[in-house]
C-alpha cells in the first residue's frame, strides 16, 4: 500500500469516528430538539357493566335532605296484644291503646359482639341528649313487621307531621312484640330510640325530652339501602 492510500484510510477512518462522535452527543445536549414525540388520541368514556356500579354513592352526611330512593311505606296498625296467658314469660303486658310513646334501649344491651346490631353501634357514638346516631340518623329498634334488618334507612314520621330521619339499630323480638310484630307490649311503644347512659331521666317516653316529638308515629318509610352493605 502507497503513502497516499494510508492517509487517504487514516482521513476516512478519522471522519467516521467524528461523525459517530456527533450522533452520540448532539441529542444529549439538545434533548428538546431531538426527543422523539409519541400523540395518543384520546378516545371518550363509554361506561360498560364492568366499569360502572348498580348502586349510586351516597353522602350520608346530608341524608334526611337527600331523595335517594323511593321508599315502602308502612302505616301503623292498631296495637293487638297476645294473650298473656299465652305468653307466660312476658311479664306486663299492656291492655289499651298506642298513645304515641317512644321508649329507648340502652347500647350497653347490645352486647353479641357478631351481631350487625353491635357492629353499627360502633359505628355510631351519642349525641349531646344521650341518643345514639350514625351520622345524623338516630339509631332505632322496630319490629319484624317493617321487614327491615339492622342498618337500614328509615324516616320516623308523625301524626304532627315531623319527620324523625333514622337508621334501623336493632331488632324487637317477636315473643316481645304484639300479633302484628309492632308494638312492644311492656310498653306499647312502636320504635325504641337506642341511648347512652349519660340519656337524661325521664318517664319512659323521649318524647318528653324532644320538641316535636310528643306525637303519635303514624308511618315508617323504609329505603332499599343499608349503611353496613
Amino acid at each position: 500500500m502507497n503513502t497516499n492510500s494510508t492517509i487517504s484510510y487514516k482521513v476516512y477512518r478519522l471522519l467516521g469516528v467524528l461523525a459517530l462522535i456527533t450522533i452520540m452527543i448532539i441529542p444529549a445536549l439538545c434533548p428538546k430538539t431531538y426527543k422523539t414525540k409519541v400523540f395518543i388520541k384520546e378516545r371518550p368514556f363509554k361506561a360498560t357493566s364492568t366499569n360502572i356500579t348498580t348502586k349510586p354513592k351516597i353522602n350520608l352526611m346530608t341524608l334526611e335532605n337527600t331523595v335517594f330512593s323511593t321508599p315502602t311505606v308502612y302505616d301503623l296498625p292498631d296495637y293487638n296484644p297476645i294473650d298473656a296467658a299465652s305468653v307466660p314469660g312476658i311479664p306486663n303486658i299492656r291492655q289499651g291503646k298506642y298513645t304515641g310513646t317512644k321508649a329507648y334501649e340502652y347500647a350497653s344491651a347490645i352486647t353479641n359482639k357478631h351481631s350487625d346490631a353491635y357492629k353499627l353501634k360502633t359505628m355510631s357514638s351519642a349525641d349531646e341528649e344521650g341518643f345514639y346516631r350514625y351520622k345524623d340518623r338516630y339509631l332505632v329498634a322496630i319490629g319484624t313487621y317493617f321487614n327491615a334488618p339492622v342498618g337500614t334507612l328509615i324516616t320516623i314520621t308523625l301524626e304532627n307531621g315531623t319527620q324523625i330521619p333514622a337508621v334501623v339499630g336493632d331488632i324487637k323480638s317477636d315473643a316481645h312484640t304484639d300479633e302484628n310484630n309492632v308494638y312492644s307490649m311492656s310498653c306499647i311503644c312502636a320504635t325504641e330510640f337506642i341511648v347512652d347512659k349519660s340519656f337524661k331521666e325521664c318517664s319512659g317516653d323521649v318524647s318528653d325530652v324532644m320538641p316535636g316529638w310528643d306525637s303519635k308515629v303514624v308511618s315508617i318509610s323504609v329505603y332499599d339501602l343499608n349503611v353496613l352493605n
